[in-house]
């Protein structure tokens, strides 16, 4: 029971090992807090374009904007690729620039700490969890198993993250509050929340226990929806649409006879399903954590939360309809949507990119399309038996984190 099953919680690498993901977690957290930042000052607040903009000239153009959020630099009219005229909103960099100009560059990380601490205890939290409820019986889906067991088991271990996610959420949710207010605060140059212990004390007195929980429950059914969506979809994406007699070379070897053709293309489609599906999934649960970050900073004494840059609403579900007449949730889905798709289609048509360059500069007289850097290919579908042999069909998909495949060999020095 302590040997192979203690994981990242057992013998004495487990306090190292869980503070090491807390610095890479502070790390992350730190160098990607301006752009959240950023985005947090778009989303809080609701100010009328035409009201402070002066709108009017032409019915088309501001009519098509609405109310947005936070915009304390005006909107720039150009044109789009079929020549109508649209009003650009200021980008990242020029928002960022323009907190530069306001706060300095220390500016940027305004609501840094709370944040880190947030992300900390998550993480030592999960690390805790894990060790008085130890995922050792949790079995792993396996292709082998039947639809049913794989299922069985698909369930079980989203079971296991969700009650993680939920615990770490409920715990750090009070900092992430914390840290959502000394951010808005730019928005009114006020001074209310600065250091962690100060904040605590002032939403206590004036809030009292719920007002370290506002914004709480959007966030968990985001983390739920998402969690069971995201799982659920990638299992049956997996069992059903990947097939595995890809596993197969079609040279007709089998896996007795070459090993490296464990690495087979089904396997390699699996191991990004998760991922795609994570991606089309966030965007169907961000409006929960955009309602949950509204009511973090609603009517809290800071101008950000109060009108008229932000309603007063009386609940979560009243700031969800809310946005919803304001903003149709439909339309931003089809938005995201061919991007998403295109995502995944282009995972799934990579070995025919890959094939056809290949082939562009096989045996062409130069050195990169001859041996011993290339074989000689007779055709494209010899090159693609070639290559699935080797478990080569997505080489080049990924060029940050890069893995040798189990078929090939390398000289170690």
């Amino acid at each position: 029971m302590d040997g192979a099953s203690g994981g990242l919680g057992s013998g004495d690498s487990a306090p190292t090992t869980e503070a090491l993901f807390v610095a890479l977690g502070a790390g992350v957290t730190a160098l990607s807090h301006p752009l959240l930042y950023v985005k947090l000052l778009i989303q809080v607040t609701d100010q009328d374009l035409e009201e402070d903009w002066g709108g009017g000239g032409d019915g088309d153009v501001w009519g098509a904007v609405g109310t947005v959020g936070h915009e304390p630099m005006p909107p720039t009219l150009g044109t789009n690729v079929l020549g109508r005229k649209v009003l650009y909103l200021p980008s990242f960099f020029t928002y960022a620039k323009y907190i530069v100009q306001v706060d300095g560059k220390i500016g940027l990380f305004r609501g840094l700490s709370p944040r880190l601490m947030s992300n900390a205890l998550s993480t030592v939290t999960r690390g805790s969890m894990k060790k008085v409820f130890p995922p050792d019986e949790i079995e792993q889906a396996s292709n082998k198993d039947d639809m049913k067991t794989s299922l069985r088991k698909v369930v079980k271990e989203t079971s296991y993250e969700m009650m993680m996610q939920c615990v770490s959420r409920m715990l750090a949710h009070p900092l992430h509050v914390i840290s959502m207010r000394c951010m808005v605060q730019f928005v009114g140059r006020e001074a209310k929340y600065s250091g962690v212990l100060s904040s605590i004390g002032k939403i206590f007195k004036e809030e009292g226990l719920l007002g370290f929980f506002v914004g709480l429950i959007p966030h968990l059914l985001g983390d739920v929806v998402f969690l069971w969506g995201c799982n659920l979809l990638a299992h049956f994406i997996n069992a059903y649409l990947v097939d595995d007699s890809v596993s197969d070379s079609p040279g007709g070897l089998g896996n007795d006879q070459n090993p490296g053709s464990q690495f087979s293309q089904a396997l390699a489609i699996r191991s990004y399903t998760k991922f795609v599906m994570g991606i089309a999934v966030s965007m169907l649960t961000y409006p929960f954590l955009l309602v949950g970050d509204l009511m973090a900073v609603n009517n809290c004494g800071l101008q950000a939360g109060l009108p008229p840059y932000s309603p007063v609403f009386k609940s979560w579900i009243h700031c969800w309809k809310y946005l919803s007449v304001q903003f149709s949730q439909a339309l931003a889905i089809r938005s995201y949507t061919k991007f998403v798709m295109g995502i995944a289609v282009s995972m799934l048509t990579y070995p025919f990119l890959l094939v056809g360059d290949l082939m562009a500069v096989n045996n062409c007289g130069l050195q990169a399309g001859l041996p011993p850097y290339s074989p000689v290919f007779k055709s494209w579908i010899h090159c693609w038996k070639y290559l699935s042999v080797q478990g080569q069909l997505f080489r080049g998909s990924s060029l940050l984190f890069r893995r040798v495949s189990s078929g090939s060999c390398f000289a170690l020095e």
